[in-house]
């Protein structure tokens, strides 16, 4: 930020109220107090400077001169942040700090936020140069290096252009690593200005990179001889400080660096102290022990809570740890999405989104795309969170433009497709897919789905040609393996799968989902007892998948009788008994199912003491069997003390839930029925059965409104929910017998061999002006219960 001298910044703050202010009082005050500030300010005295500028803001708080003065004070002592929020709140007199304002920003390196600010602005005369200066700046920071380069050439090559702007152009070449350009300034320079301690800085550093290590710590005694004293450590005198110390220990003397490492120390304590936590934190988190980085991160910004990077890295390793809200919180607050790491941004819009705040996350990767149009993860993220968000368009766009400038990034290709076929638009995602293969087939997902989509759309001749792709450049690679067996089901090739998953089995012996594929097709080819074998493998492997001992029972009921196949249960239990619990749960199971309930007792004694899960659910499927036993006999009360002691076991069990409901009803205790069908339908808001029950309860109490709501709810949820469409078409037959023919006809079709559903269609076809076919419904519900007296009185009324 430019400096000007006292007398002319004084004389323009006292010129510019001559005429249109009458407190000259104000103005006096403030002339005054912005006079002392300047003079500390050349004295070294910074604290005292800024005292003052604030009492001349006090005195005048809208003066824009002012307020660029304050700025630039506080640029100098290393607070653009704090200058910014300055400005910030001067709208009114935008023009009059836009050149300022801009330069804070672009220290902070907020390129699109300084491009914004002088977009279409015209500067006057006295203001071009400094207008240019800045944009080849934001030029360089957003990352077109040469294009600003060749423009602060054009500038330094002005006679008329100050030696800061060309410090700052030698500071741009040093990034740029155009040393030898970068020396050919600085010498030209230090001949105009030899005692110039920036130039003698920048001359130590073209020393220090040629490893001429004399002429280095040289120039940087000479820079500190001429740098000003101040009461604060600026950062003109830090970097030569430490440089210095740098030189020093190259030069094997550490004595004399750890001196100058002290001067820094001694002049801001604090700061040097947050430093150094902040490296120990950093190297904490480096090796992987983030309790330690968290609590050090915590701890700097207790004490420094304006420490906007270690508030980021905090919230980093909230994200990182799961402890989304915190992290949104963290990082929401502190992010810049101009200026910061990508990793920052994604982790920040990705905590957004997941904290619903999908609006914020978007917002925040568009302004990182501003910064970085070309960024692919950040393409990619923004074209996820759109397309989760109903805005399909934008994220196809994003994700598209990332393939554009790199199609390898096949996974973009499979979010695409992903997308497609949610739409089902097949075809589209047919097309992505077909790209990524062509990229690169070892991207099994994308691969995989490639494979699926042909499939289901029966694309046979593309699947061979896919499969022998596959197999020509990949035919021992495990993942391959599996899409080539894949393709052979589909092409009936069953015994090539067959071999092909038996080899791939062998190269991953614990794989529930090979074993299982291998068992399905030893089943489909009439060969039940191996994929019996097949299946007690892979309940060994994922003992606590059900679906698994399912899948065993169902190939074993092929080769044996249904009663005989506890026995055999638990004959395999006891040659196995590592997975003796779930054989044990499938034989109590298919006990209680073939009535034999003093069987499933005994089988079940020996894991009374056991409180693993599946234990539990032995016990509870004992305990329902008991209970129903006992509502059978009559024993209401006894019934659902049973049932509620199965529910303790498992008490997330809905149908152990429904199953004590009804026997509240059977106990006439609609309160506690209504109560645990509201707390089901709470955990499970799409239980279709919870519905249906709580619709009964109502019907009871005649609140018919309620119960239709209720049936609607359960159809909501279940749209082949046949008690809710049955129930309900009887219930609307009279008000609206055309929508009652509607769920009667439905019911029916889903259970014709219903002799309800197909008595309530009967009579509601009736209702509906058919009585012939209600006469033929009729006589098909009475073929399946021909003593049921109410389908009889049905049928003789519509008889006639």
């Amino acid at each position: 930020m430019r400096k000007l001298s006292i007398t002319t910044l004084v004389a323009l703050y006292v010129l510019s109220f001559m005429i249109a202010c009458s407190d000259n009082t104000q103005i006096e005050k403030a002339a005054s107090f912005l006079d002392r500030s300047v003079r500390y300010e050349q004295q070294g005295q910074f604290r005292a400077a800024l005292i003052e500028i604030r009492n001349a803001l006090q005195a005048d708080p809208s003066d824009p001169l002012l307020i660029v003065h304050y700025a630039r004070l506080l640029t100098r002592i290393g607070s653009p942040n704090q200058a910014e929020a300055l400005f910030k709140n001067q709208s009114d007199s935008i023009d009059a700090i836009r050149l300022a304002y801009a330069e804070v920003l672009l220290l902070q390196g907020k390129t699109i936020s300084a491009q914004e600010l002088l977009a279409g602005w015209q500067p006057n005369t006295l203001e071009q140069a400094e207008f240019n200066r800045l944009q080849a700046l934001q030029t360089y920071l957003a990352g077109h290096q040469q294009e600003a380069l060749k423009q602060y050439r054009v500038l330094v090559n002005n006679p008329a252009t100050t030696l800061s702007t060309k410090r700052e152009f030698v500071s741009l070449l040093l990034q740029s690593r155009l040393h030898d350009e970068a020396q050919q300034w600085t010498t030209q320079l230090l001949a105009q200005w030899p005692n110039d301690p920036i130039m003698l800085y920048y001359d130590a550093r073209l020393a220090y990179n040629a490893n001429r290590l004399e002429a280095a710590a040289a120039a940087l005694t000479e820079a500190l001889v001429h740098l000003p004293e101040t009461d604060m450590l600026l950062s003109d005198r830090l970097q030569v400080l430490e440089l210095l110390s740098t030189v020093l220990t190259a030069q094997g003397r550490p004595a004399e660096a750890l001196e100058y490492s002290r001067l820094i120390r001694t002049a801001n304590p604090e700061a040097f102290l947050a430093r150094q936590q902040y490296k120990d934190a950093l190297a904490a988190a480096s090796i992987g022990d983030l309790a330690t980085a968290k609590d050090a991160f915590a701890e700097i910004l207790n004490q420094f809570p304006d420490n906007q990077q270690a508030a980021l890295l905090l919230g980093l390793i909230n994200f990182e740890e799961g402890d989304l809200a915190s992290a949104e919180a963290l990082l929401s607050a502190n992010l810049n999405a101009e200026t910061a790491p990508v990793t920052l941004i994604q982790a920040t819009a990705l905590a957004q989104a997941e904290q619903g705040k999908a609006d914020q996350a978007l917002a925040v990767l568009q302004r990182a795309l501003l910064a970085r149009p070309d960024d692919l993860g950040l393409l990619s993220l923004y074209g996820v969170i759109c397309l989760n968000n109903q805005q399909e368009q934008q994220g196809v766009q994003a994700l598209r433009k990332a393939l554009r400038l790199d199609p390898s990034k096949t996974r973009l290709h499979l979010l695409l497709a992903q997308y497609y076929v949610g739409q089902a638009r097949m075809e589209p995602a047919l097309a992505q897919l077909r790209a990524a293969f062509a990229e690169n087939i070892q991207d099994w997902s994308s691969t995989g789905l490639y494979l699926t989509l042909l499939v289901r759309q029966q694309q046979t001749t593309e699947i061979q040609t896919v499969r022998e792709r596959i197999g020509a450049e990949f035919a021992t690679d495990p993942s391959a393996l599996w899409l080539m067996a894949v393709a052979d089901v589909q092409l009936g090739n069953s015994r090539s799968a067959i071999a092909l998953l038996a080899t791939l089995h062998t190269r991953v012996p614990n794989n529930p989902n090979v074993i299982s594929a291998l068992a399905r097709l030893h089943q489909q080819n009439g060969e039940p007892d191996r994929a019996a074998e097949l299946w007690l493998e892979a309940i060994r492997v994922s003992p606590t998948n059900s679906g698994l001992v399912q899948s065993l029972v169902a190939a074993k009921a092929q080769s044996l009788p249904v009663d005989t196949l506890p026995i055999w249960l638990i004959e395999q239990a006891e040659a196995r008994p590592d997975i003796a619990l779930p054989l044990h749960a499938a034989a109590v199971e298919l006990l209680i199912n073939q009535g034999q309930l003093a069987a499933a007792q005994t089988l079940a004694s020996p894991y009374h003491s056991n409180d693993q899960p599946l234990a539990h659910a032995i016990r509870a499927n004992v305990l329902r069997a008991e209970g129903i036993a006992q509502a059978e006999a009559g024993d209401w009360a006894g019934a659902l003390k049973t049932v509620d002691r199965a529910i303790a076991l498992m008490p997330n069990n809905s149908q152990l839930t429904l199953l004590a409901a009804k026997i509240d009803i059977q106990l006439a205790d609609a309160l506690s029925a209504r109560y645990r069908l509201q707390g089901l339908i709470a955990e499970q808001p799409n239980n279709a059965e919870a519905f249906t029950a709580l619709a009964g309860i109502s019907m009871a109490n005649g609140a018919s409104e309620l119960a239709r709501s209720q049936y609607q709810q359960a159809l909501a949820a279940n749209p082949e929910w046949v008690p809710a469409l049955n129930n309900l078409a009887w219930l609307v037959r009279s008000e609206d017998p055309a929508q009652a023919l509607l769920y009667a006809a439905a019911a029916a079709e889903l259970a014709p061999g219903s002799a309800a559903v197909l008595d309530t269609y009967g009579w509601i076809l009736h209702l509906n002006g058919q009585p012939a076919k209600a006469l033929q419904i009729l006589d098909a519900a009475l073929g399946i219960e021909p003593e049921n007296e109410e389908i009889r009185e049905h049928r003789r009324a519509v008889a006639g």
